[in-house]
């Protein structure tokens, strides 16, 4: 499929306590892109609330994982319930709810991946990949080229569609077996995109970057907004605490230093 002006898939994913991030990110949709009318809104929640507060096309997908891990490892099987609906558009763009946009979104390149430099590890040697090497999603050193952010991706819907059936089939394995990844669907999104970079397009950390890091220099394009991660999450265990809250610490201590 191609345009002039390519219809746009955008999904996100608003259970629980995050539904009420839902309005800023589509207000920041909304203000930054000049064409909404090709551009469709999925949102994964089991709300019931009706979301008419926009001008965009918004459509309610039912999705009940609100229990964490489950809202962000099992992501790509929600968007797998409406695959055939997705395919009908030219490109599909993912967005965590927490995201507020400040620009143009990214678009995805024909018959390409969409992929963002997570803002954390720009050195891939000390990124944080699975270790486990029993989980599908392990990558050896050698394979390592680059870190991507899980919290916003895409491509081209064919493409795209490809990457989440097969990433899934990678969830659903390492679940049989018992196994959870480190950073669960990102873990598995850096696997696919480093075994396909020739076919992804990798955009810079600005994209999503820290809210923490925002400055008159550095606004950055797509905002990954602070969050109290324990009052958000349900069933959010005391080692997910804890590796959410060094993570956050490592992330002040590499607030650039060109403002």
């Amino acid at each position: 499929m191609s345009s002039s002006n390519p219809k746009t898939a955008i999904l996100t994913v608003a259970t629980g306590k995050y539904f009420g991030f839902l309005n800023q990110l589509l207000s920041g949709i909304e203000t930054n892109n000049i064409s909404t009318s090709e551009i469709t809104v999925f949102v994964f929640t089991e709300e019931a609330k009706d979301i008419t507060n926009t001008k965009l096309n918004v459509v309610k997908v039912f999705w009940d994982k609100t229990n964490w891990p489950d809202p962000t490892l099992l992501r790509y099987h929600g968007f797998l319930l409406i695959d055939s609906v997705l395919a009908k558009f030219d490109q599909i763009l993912y967005l965590d709810v927490d995201m507020q946009v400040k620009s143009q979104l990214p678009l995805a390149i024909s018959q390409k991946l969409l992929a963002i430099q997570h803002p954390g590890y720009l050195k891939v040697k000390k990124a944080q990949f699975e270790e486990n090497k029993n989980s599908l999603c392990y990558l050896k050193p050698v394979e390592r080229k680059v870190y991507v952010c899980g919290g916003v991706q895409g491509g081209s819907s064919e493409i795209y569609l490809t990457a989440i059936r097969q990433m899934k089939n990678w969830i659903d394995s390492d679940l049989e077996k018992g196994i959870v990844a480190r950073w669960h669907d990102e873990s598995y999104w850096n696997k696919y995109v480093n075994q396909n970079i020739d076919q992804t397009v990798i955009l810079g950390r600005e994209y999503c970057w820290p809210e923490q890091w925002v400055t008159s220099k550095n606004p950055g394009k797509i905002i990954a907004l602070k969050k109290n991660h324990t009052a958000t999450r349900n069933n959010y265990s005391f080692k997910s605490k804890v590796r959410f809250l060094l993570s956050e610490v490592r992330m002040k201590l590499l607030r650039p230093r060109t403002y």
